[in-house]
């Protein structure tokens, strides 16, 4: 956003705290609290209300906009998650309700090389969009969540395990393709 009258904000944070990991966390709980309102374009009268619509859109678009709404008010940093437990033949879904498809979306969306190259685009997307992907998607990111916040060596190899079976099944059974 641009600055009011060209003139940079009042600093809030002592010098020696910017960029600390608390300073960090309560910006990320609270992207209000850093909105300064700008001098051109149209005027918004409620800063807060903008926001809202802001974090909307950046949320998954599978759930219906009251899901969206409460869990965009919960702070969504993966140090608070915690691993739910590992089940043998089912994978353990994302924490924070966030769904494996819509980041697979925005991941192929974001690659610019693609936006030339329609019909590979879409033959990413569907065979990204298979529940085997999905399945090894899920079981990394659990395998580097273990990995980084709380190792459970019995837990992570039988993980490692199920990635390697997946891996390989989705690579065998994978149609030959020009690409």
């Amino acid at each position: 956003l641009a600055l009011a009258k060209g003139k940079p904000p009042p600093r809030e944070i002592p010098l020696e705290e910017m960029g600390s990991f608390s300073q960090v966390n309560k910006i990320l709980a609270n992207p209000c609290s850093r909105l300064v309102p700008c001098n051109f374009g149209p005027l918004i009268d409620n800063w807060e209300e903008l926001a809202a619509v802001r974090k909307l859109k950046l949320a998954p678009t599978h759930q219906s906009s009251e899901t969206r709404k409460s869990i965009l008010q919960k702070p969504r940093l993966i140090e608070l998650a915690t691993y739910p437990g590992y089940t043998e033949n089912e994978s353990t879904p994302l924490p924070f309700s966030l769904s494996v498809a819509d980041i697979i979306n925005d991941v192929i969306d974001a690659q610019t090389y693609l936006q030339k190259k329609p019909r590979f685009r879409e033959y990413c997307r569907s065979n990204f969009m298979d529940v085997k992907i999905h399945k090894i998607i899920l079981d990394l990111f659990w395998w580097v969540f273990l990995d980084t916040y709380s190792k459970n060596k019995f837990v992570q190899e039988n993980l490692f395990i199920r990635i390697a079976n997946t891996f390989g099944n989705f690579f065998a059974l994978l149609e030959k393709n020009k690409f």
